[in-house]
């Protein structure tokens, strides 16, 4: 979901250096990316769990055509072996999008549920 650099990993610090340079703003947003806290040591902000309601809550068809905009079915419908979203990337294998989809929200929906367990 990323976009940038083989595995998306690096989209954390282009954004922080982009768009978002204000510092209260930067653990916020940098720290979304699980893989990214993990990789700081840190724990994941709020944003990564409001990411993940997002895509629970969203339609189907809604989530779908938001991430063919933005180009993320494609990147983890396909096999990847990155760091950043490695759960999704293989996943996609003999899917239709639809069903590729579901299963993606049914994963977001339980991890979710562990957090707040």
């Amino acid at each position: 979901m990323d976009g940038h650099g083989d595995d998306g990993s690096h989209q954390p610090t282009l954004m922080d250096t982009v768009l978002m340079p204000e510092y209260r703003w930067r653990d916020f947003m940098l720290l979304h990316s699980r893989s990214y806290a993990r990789r700081l040591g840190r724990e994941p902000s709020r944003l990564c769990w409001a990411d993940k309601r997002a895509i629970v809550e969203c339609p189907v068809w809604l989530q779908l055509a938001l991430m063919n905009l933005a180009g993320e079915v494609a990147e983890y419908m396909g096999d990847y072996n990155g760091i950043n979203g490695a759960e999704y990337r293989t996943t996609g294998k003999g899917k239709t999008q639809r069903q590729w989809c579901r299963d993606m929200q049914e994963r977001c929906r339980r991890q979710l549920e562990a957090v707040h367990a």
